[in-house]
């Protein structure tokens, strides 16, 4: 055999050698699903989401911001009544007493904070493990990079998402830097 035919074998054998190893790592990544359907299905059981195209993982992060807002807006009603004034339901909000103090107003930093953060409208003390936990899964959720080739609208979305995270986390560690 001439140098050059014991070349293209070699050649031909790593080029199949790779191509094997490409498919057996997409087995394992999948879980030897063959289908959309069972990719899909492999994907829900590890509790990891799995788009078969960008419009769907558009819509799906679309439909997250939504809920999103809809939850903050519900939390900010909710801290944000005012003694005597009418709340979002137009009756007038709770009377303070001495079991019950005033509720800080709507436009309160640590009640929008506590909203943004997902900590919840206690009137507690935040604590730096819960903060650190709120603030890493949020940014997670909501990182721009997550939506780098989904359209300039959601990428937009994602970074006003991040900064109001970010500035939240930075107001919450500065109080408890006091």
């Amino acid at each position: 055999m001439s140098l050059v035919t014991v070349a293209t074998v070699l050649a031909v054998l790593m080029l199949l050698v790779s191509v094997m190893l490409g498919w057996l790592a997409d087995l394992k990544r999948v879980g030897g699903a063959v289908s959309a359907r069972e990719t899909r299905a492999a994907a829900d059981g590890d509790g990891r989401t799995f788009y078969t195209s960008r419009e769907d993982r558009a819509e799906a992060m679309r439909e997250r911001i939504r809920r999103e807002r809809r939850r903050r807006e519900r939390a900010r009603s909710a801290s944000g009544t005012r003694t005597g004034s009418a709340g979002p339901t137009g009756r007038p909000g709770p009377t303070p007493g001495p079991d019950r103090p005033a509720a800080p107003p709507v436009d309160a930093p640590e009640a929008r904070h506590r909203a943004t953060l997902e900590l919840g409208p206690g009137p507690g003390p935040v604590s730096e493990d819960a903060l650190r936990a709120a603030y890493r899964r949020l940014v997670v959720a909501y990182h721009p990079d997550r939506v780098a080739g989904l359209g300039d609208k959601l990428q937009r979305l994602a970074e006003e998402e991040t900064k109001a995270i970010n500035e939240a986390y930075a107001y919450f560690k500065a109080r408890l830097g006091d």
